[in-house]
């Protein structure tokens, strides 16, 4: 993140664990806050974040304001973030008053969507920042939710609550295998044929098959080789979409054209580049380069493995 600073710039950085960034600025929480504000609505306000503004900034008058507006809105039976999350673009003037307003108008939209629309845009908002097992467990909610919507629904609409459960089971499947776990990717596609039958399962299920590690039959670890792809292109499609293949008929046909369009669209990557540019380096800068690569890399699987650890000891 790279930002023209205005104001104070914090000593000690502010933590928004939602999205795994430390900011040290108003003009970096503007920029979160107006860019993404599906995520900023929820649980980005905080009493922690208020002390931050005191203590660090030493913006106390907009914490008194905002406490003001948080008590005022409870008065009269209300949240109040969206009221909070104005004032603080406005205070720190980064936006138009304009751009602000278009930012209350999206917020006001994300308030108006059902509960399951909201987790599904909630997920794929986190999966695009990588936030992989928050994002399973707004797909997960989501399909709960349906369920419960299934449970309750007539018979002539229960056809299409369940090919949306199919597709949601998908997205879980494509992010399980951006976290390397093959079986749960596996099982939750099991599961998207039991309810609905249909090519995006028997699609991916090819390509976990044919890309992804292949895990020890004792301790079910995967090797250290890399999927080729990103299985989790497909988050975010529409529910039913298909042509009216079996599952069974799907899995025996190779990957269509699809995955060697985003084999394409990776060689044309910033990422892909980045290891071109490379192969312009003499011998020791590229080695320092890529070693240095490689920790970036290591650092963000364990990341994620800590991640997992975490929400497996909360569940058991």
């Amino acid at each position: 993140m790279s930002l023209l600073l205005c104001k104070k710039e914090a000593e000690i950085p502010y933590y928004i664990e939602t999205m795994n960034l430390r900011i040290r600025s108003l003009q970096e929480l503007c920029y979160i806050i107006y860019n993404y504000p599906l995520l900023a609505m929820h649980d980005l306000i905080s009493p922690e974040l208020l002390d931050w503004f005191r203590d660090a900034l030493s913006a106390g008058y907009l914490a008194a304001r905002i406490d003001q507006i948080m008590a005022v809105s409870a008065a009269q039976g209300g949240d109040g973030t969206d009221d909070v999350l104005g004032e603080i673009l406005r205070d720190c003037n980064y936006y138009s008053a304009g751009e602000v307003e278009t930012c209350r108008r999206r917020l006001a939209f994300y308030r108006s969507q059902s509960r399951e629309d909201h987790a599904h845009a909630r997920g794929a908002a986190l999966f695009g920042l990588r936030r992989y097992l928050a994002a399973i467990r707004c797909f997960e909610e989501e399909n709960e939710l349906l369920s419960e919507q299934e449970r309750r629904a007539a018979e002539r609409v229960r056809e299409r609550i369940r090919q949306r459960r199919a597709d949601v089971l998908c997205d879980i499947a494509s992010v399980r295998a951006m976290l390397f776990e093959k079986k749960e990717a596996l099982s939750a596609l099991a599961d998207a044929d039991a309810l609905c039958p249909g090519e995006r399962a028997a699609r991916l299920r090819v390509l976990l098959e044919q890309y992804m590690p292949r895990q020890d039959a004792g301790t079910g670890e995967t090797s250290d080789d890399l999927p080729l792809e990103e299985p989790g292109e497909a988050v975010g499609e529409t529910a039913g979409e298909t042509d009216g293949k079996a599952a069974g008929e799907a899995a025996d046909t190779e990957p269509d054209s699809g995955f060697e369009a985003a084999k394409q669209r990776a060689y044309q990557s910033a990422a892909f580049r980045e290891l071109e540019a490379l192969e312009a380096l003499d011998i020791v800068k590229r080695r320092e380069a890529i070693s240095e690569l490689i920790r970036k890399w290591k650092n963000e699987y364990r990341r994620m493995k800590l991640d997992r650890r975490q929400v497996i000891n909360e569940r058991t």
